[in-house]
């Protein structure tokens, strides 16, 4: 079972962080296809309820944009797409602050870096499951759309 389906339960949480009603969102689908006339629209870092200021890690906003892609892309596991998010995030520190003198800011960027994933990690299953709905249908007998 995948961490977001063990915290499903808790819906007072997922309330509490958002405005979907996941009660009736059923992860057991064995067969998801892409929903026709889907278009992903990539609204940088955070949710609309919760925007979140990057600036401090130039290029995040790119990297963000790639994770809500992966996101909507059926199928994927959440946590590949939280990992290559970090990866985006720690590549854009070591392009940004290649220079000797900038190591300091290099690290704290890393470590900024290391905080954001961990919370999206913690915070991200109502998102990911909000995108994997919009993007994508169920069409096996066993369950209804997503």
């Amino acid at each position: 079972m995948n961490y977001c389906a063990l915290h499903q339960n808790n819906r007072l949480l997922f309330a509490a962080l958002s405005s979907i009603d996941v009660s009736n969102f059923n992860l057991r689908c064995e067969r998801v296809v892409r929903r026709k006339n889907f278009k992903v629209t990539p609204n940088g870092c955070g949710t609309k309820e919760f925007p979140v200021d990057v600036s401090f890690i130039p290029g995040a906003t790119n990297c963000c944009d790639q994770h809500d892609l992966c996101y909507s892309t059926c199928n994927v596991k959440k946590r590949k797409c939280d990992d290559q998010f970090l990866n985006c995030l720690r590549s854009s520190c070591r392009m940004n602050y290649k220079h000797q003198k900038e190591t300091s800011m290099k690290k704290n960027c890393l470590r900024l870096s290391q905080v954001i994933y961990s919370t999206t990690l913690a915070l991200g299953c109502v998102p990911f499951m909000d995108a994997q709905k919009s993007a994508c249908r169920c069409v096996d007998n066993k369950r209804d759309e997503l």
